[in-house]
């Protein structure tokens, strides 16, 4: 199986009406990040989850946001006010996967797969 734009809006219908060049040019991305044979057959998710990720600090940067996903410093109300913390993560930083829910899993899923060596306790 391979990830095409049906299948990445499939798993992220919030994505649905982002157009889908801009989906494919992400998807790329992500593939050209990702070994497949060490992936295995969780490269298609991995690949899903690393470009919504991608495209999400995307339309972020989009909308305003010049550093991505900047954490919220401070609100308001009624005068529509905000500002965000300046953020000089990058991306081997905690701070970069933690920004996307998209991020999170990713690295939850990196984990699985590369946790090294486990040893099973056998009883006797």
């Amino acid at each position: 199986m391979s990830v095409d734009t049906d299948t990445f809006k499939t798993r992220f219908p919030e994505f649905f009406e982002t157009d889908d060049e801009r989906v494919q040019l992400f998807i790329g991305d992500a593939v050209a990040e990702l070994s497949e044979s060490a992936w295995g057959t969780r490269y298609d998710v991995g690949i899903c989850y690393l470009a919504a990720h991608l495209l999400a600090i995307g339309i972020a940067t989009e909308l305003g946001d010049p550093s991505g996903l900047s954490p919220l410093a401070s609100g308001g109300a009624d005068g529509l006010s905000a500002s965000f913390a300046k953020s000089a993560y990058t991306n081997t930083s905690q701070e970069y996967w933690q920004s996307t829910s998209y991020g999170k899993e990713f690295m939850r899923l990196k984990r699985t797969l590369f946790a090294g060596a486990r040893v099973a306790k056998v009883e006797s």
